[in-house]
């Protein structure tokens, strides 16, 4: 009997080890293999987000030439600007330049256009503002050591590293510029530059949910358009390294570099900490070992039990990796796809298209970004601002609108995307019945502590049964309190979701005497 319990003992013990390192060999060869998949998507992805990035600020690079160029091709301006080179400064031709260079589509997307020599001439499209300098001095040309290699680049753009704008009064903006040198007749007749502040380009070479990337832009000489380093020491480093670096994947010092450059010589070059990168994969591993001891310990049970597991886990596995490739889908596509549009418009003189593809553009990046839940109420007037410009060029004439906030709202901290499902039931709605033109009124007044919203059109108004149904969804938000999906962006959700935010919030609907409908907010402070 003694002798049958042993040789039971043993063999349990037995099937124990042999199970254990059955487990132990299955669980270590499935992370070998997954953390090796793990590591070259999170490679290829890096290499990914290089390219892109580069691409869009090759594109806002692009797009600034393009301006200096269309400048340039101005017969007008050029007789005037040969004019004061020849002649001597005059009224009329300074009229003539800043006309030329005070252009509404450059002055939307660039920080200034300006055109100086070294005559001291200066003129800028920013001649509305009392921030510039009047005139170009000994001091400003020394701030801008890279002039004679502007004359030595022509015909090609020149791209300067990163600076502080020379002709700004205070001095305290950070800057890049494109500038082209311009030479009439065999005369050095000045120079056009196209400049965008460095906190426009942090918004371009933005990361979303980034795990540790820093960020490089480098000029074609390498100069430092943008330096995303904490330590501005180590840059000289990491400079050296971006030739080995460029279309390819570099592991130096725990740190994983990769870099991306473009025909018009810019540079790009993200640096990540290779632990932050696997980070992630740290709690994908112990969920790894976890998984194949409760397979042990559950096969001592039931070797059924343990193979609808194996079968689970499998199945985990798959979903697992479908999820992982869904989510490799980047907004980033489709913003590379409308700068195209974009690009192709301006250079075939439609800047309408143009217009459209940046509105667009602007309205993905702030509903798709996941930064903030809340944010200024200044930033939800322009996101509907942009919508309702859209849908102003789809029904031109007929669709006309108006905004009118107070300053003192403007500060107010409230949850994104909360004007446009109103805007948007007001457009769709108002146009049926065979409604040929509508008006819009957005009126926003008060203040943090009070506050009032109305939304009013001239459209077909509410009938009966909606007014009903909405004032039933109304009071069944009021009683349950449930805040509803953010993918159903309706009136009732939008309250819901303002509910939540708020201390204080009503909604009214209604219908205009003389027609069309109204729906008015009234709310106080938020919810600390």
């Amino acid at each position: 009997m003694k002798l049958q319990i042993k040789s039971q003992k043993s063999m349990l013990l037995m099937y124990m080890s042999t199970a254990l390192v059955v487990v132990f060999l299955i669980s270590y060869g499935f992370y070998w293999f997954a953390s090796r998949g793990f590591v070259n998507t999170a490679y290829d992805n890096l290499q990914a987000t290089a390219m892109r990035m580069t691409q869009q600020l090759d594109f806002q690079v692009t797009h600034m030439d393009f301006a200096l160029r269309s400048i340039l091709s101005d017969r007008q301006l050029m007789d005037a600007i040969i004019a004061r080179s020849s002649i001597g400064p005059s009224i009329e031709s300074g009229q003539i330049i800043t006309n030329a260079i005070h252009n509404d589509s450059f002055n939307r997307y660039f920080y200034r256009i300006n055109y100086f020599n070294r005559n001291y001439d200066f003129f800028t499209s920013r001649f509305y503002t009392r921030d510039t300098v009047a005139v170009g001095s000994n001091e400003i040309f020394e701030a801008m050591p890279w002039l004679d290699y502007v004359n030595y680049a022509r015909p090609q753009p020149f791209i300067s590293k990163a600076h502080n704008d020379p002709w700004l009064i205070s001095r305290e903006t950070p800057v890049f510029s494109v500038l082209r040198a311009i030479r009439v007749f065999g005369i050095d007749a000045g120079y056009l530059e196209a400049q965008m502040t460095i906190q426009e380009l942090e918004n371009i070479l933005f990361i979303n949910d980034n795990v540790g990337i820093n960020v490089i832009a480098l000029t074609p000489s390498n100069e430092i358009i943008f330096n995303g380093l904490l330590d501005t020491q180590e840059i000289s480093h990491y400079i050296y390294l971006i030739d080995e670096a460029l279309n390819n994947v570099l592991i130096v010092d725990n740190e994983i570099i990769t870099a991306y450059s473009r025909s018009s010589g810019i540079q790009l070059m993200l640096i990540q900490n290779r632990d932050a990168l696997l980070a992630p994969f740290a709690t994908i591993s112990r969920l790894i070992f976890l998984s194949g001891l409760s397979i042990l310990i559950v096969a001592f049970l039931h070797v059924y039990i343990w193979s609808k597991h194996l079968v689970r886990a499998n199945e985990l596995q798959l979903q697992a990796r479908l999820d992982a490739l869904q989510a490799q889908i980047n907004p980033h596509f489709i913003y590379n796809v409308l700068n195209v549009i974009s690009s192709r418009s301006f250079s075939l003189g439609d800047e309408v298209i143009g217009e459209i593809c940046q509105d667009i553009s602007k309205m993905l990046r702030y509903s798709t970004s996941t930064i903030d839940k809340y944010v200024d109420f200044e930033q939800e007037i322009a996101h509907v601002g942009y919508y309702l410009d859209l849908q102003k060029k789809r029904y031109e004439q007929r669709l006309n609108y108006t905004i009118d906030v107070s300053e003192s709202l403007l500060a107010l901290q409230v949850p994104k995307l909360i004007l446009q499902p109103f805007v948007e039931n007001a457009v769709d709605h108002g146009y049926k019945n065979g409604k040929k033109g509508i008006n819009i009124s957005i009126n926003a007044h008060g203040d943090r502590q009070n506050w009032i919203i109305e939304f009013i059109d001239d459209g077909c108004g509410f009938d009966s049964d909606t007014l009903a149904k909405l004032e039933e969804s109304v009071r069944q938000a009021d009683k349950n309190h449930l805040p509803m999906s953010i993918g159903k962006m309706g009136i009732v959700n939008t309250y819901a979701r303002l509910r939540i935010h708020f201390e204080e919030v009503h909604i009214f609907f209604g219908n205009n005497k003389d027609g069309g409908a109204f729906v008015r907010l009234e709310g106080g402070a938020p919810n600390v």
